[in-house]
């Protein structure tokens, strides 16, 4: 073959690559509506991969012949406008708007996101479901330059027109105060109503006690799936979603359901069913809670109000008291092991939905202590439990473990709560001479 004609066909072959026409576009709105509605329909399915989780499709239209270029999220824009029509609804509460289409050897996942819509910027994000490690495309379309945003007839709607598209967009009207649905026990407070892109509405508590969030799934509200029971080898109650498999603990003295597990899986594939997390609503003013639920936020250049990371990183604190668990046997062995059954509600749930991310600051810090000197050490005195071990220890350490502790006994370490004080925690009347290190490592330590 001719040198010319190579660079020709090479040049052919990557533009079909780059510009292809789209397979029908799934839109998470028409997905949720199916799955409310608790319809099945196979005939609707992106392809058979998909169709034991019911995925639903939208009609296509004529017009999503047209190609799509992968690297030009313009081009996805387009076709996303022209599936949704004139009209369309965002149910997540964090305003994604979420699609899925095949797109020659990609499926393409990603949202259009309406977190800044008051401002006049409407953003894009996707990437190929089958590299979800890979390239992620982004794009932000400003009011007045590349696109038009206008407030719409009713409150939470706003009218995107783009090129010669119009949309109107409804963003979700979940009251964020749901608390009629629950007992608030002392020492809560009510933080939102959250609806996850797998279709459940939950309630997003905080405890004021022991400084941590947890979610209690909505059960008056329309579910997108069936339940499985399942009972721990220590006795515990859980229900098991049978499509997203959520895992739910059900409290006997409240009958709340408290969100306990989320499969690894789906967490790592950054799907409908990765947890509730990314589906907080964005303007809520919870920095204080925030910082008091994971102090290591307060280091390096910390969060705003509404816990967006000030580091330029658009990365905003995940919310996620819950376990990622790998199979169900393994998940409940460990929740067996964190129960402690003569706790009140809350104390238990402190156990049960317990983060790594809360104690990482204490990390920080005793790796700062492992550095101390010879000298610092015998000063501070390794025969007794001081300040600078502490914080080393894991919140709901096993026992087995506390049996290598001087200066504390198996039964007695099993009391104590999670993120214990110091003073309570300690068993010696010496001194605590050590130095504070939690404190001099949130004045120099820098997150990663």
């Amino acid at each position: 073959m001719h040198l010319l004609s190579l660079v020709i066909s090479t040049l052919v072959i990557t533009a079909i690559a780059v510009a292809q026409p789209p397979s029908t576009v799934l839109l998470n709105q028409d997905l949720l509506e199916h799955w409310w509605e608790g319809t099945e329909r196979q005939d609707m399915t992106l392809d058979s991969s998909l169709s034991s989780e019911g995925q639903a499709l939208r009609a296509a239209s004529t017009t999503l012949t047209r190609t799509v270029d992968f690297n030009e999220p313009r081009s996805v824009l387009r076709l996303i406008l022209e599936t949704t029509g004139a009209q369309a609804t965002v149910y997540p509460t964090e305003r994604y708007f979420y699609y899925k289409f095949d797109l020659g050897h990609r499926r393409v996942s990603g949202n259009l996101r309406f977190t800044e819509i008051e401002d006049g910027f409407l953003h894009i994000g996707y990437f190929d479901d089958f590299m979800p490690r890979g390239a992620i495309q982004i794009g932000t379309f400003i009011d007045g330059q590349d696109i038009s945003i206008e407030d719409g007839p009713l409150p939470n709607q706003y009218i995107v027109s783009f090129e010669d598209l119009r949309t109107v967009f409804t963003l979700n009207t979940l009251p964020f105060d749901r608390a009629d649905e629950l007992s608030i026990l002392e020492g809560e407070n009510y933080i939102s109503g959250i609806l996850d892109e797998s279709g459940h509405t939950l309630h997003l508590l905080y405890n004021t006690i022991d400084h941590m969030f947890f979610y209690v799934r909505s059960v008056s509200a329309a579910q997108p799936e069936s339940f499985t029971n399942y009972k721990t080898p220590g006795g515990m109650d859980l229900k098991i979603g049978t499509r997203s498999r959520f895992v739910f603990y059900l409290d006997p003295e409240t009958q709340r359901e408290i969100l306990v597990g989320v499969l690894n899986a789906n967490v790592q594939s950054n799907g409908y069913f990765d947890g509730p997390f990314d589906q907080v609503p964005p303007r809520l003013d919870i920095k204080p809670l925030l910082e008091a639920a994971y102090p290591y936020i307060k280091l390096g250049s910390g969060i705003d109000a509404h816990g967006n990371f000030l580091n330029g990183l658009s990365q905003r604190v995940a919310i996620s008291p819950y376990q990622a668990y790998d199979s169900i046997e393994k998940l409940a062995t460990t929740l067996d092991q964190l129960y402690r059954p003569a706790s009140d509600g809350p104390l238990r749930w402190t156990f049960l939905c317990y983060e790594w991310k809360r104690d990482y600051h204490k990390q920080l810090a005793a790796m700062e202590a492992q550095n101390r000197t010879a000298a610092e050490n015998r000063q501070a005195g390794d025969h007794i439990h001081n300040r600078a071990t502490s914080q080393s220890w894991p919140a709901n350490h096993w026992g087995d473990a506390s049996r290598q502790w001087v200066g504390h006994t198996l039964d007695s370490s099993r009391s104590w709560t999670p993120n214990h004080k110091v003073d309570t925690s300690k068993t010696s009347t010496t001194p605590d001479v050590s130095e504070d290190p939690e404190q001099k490592t949130l004045a120099t330590a820098v997150v990663p």
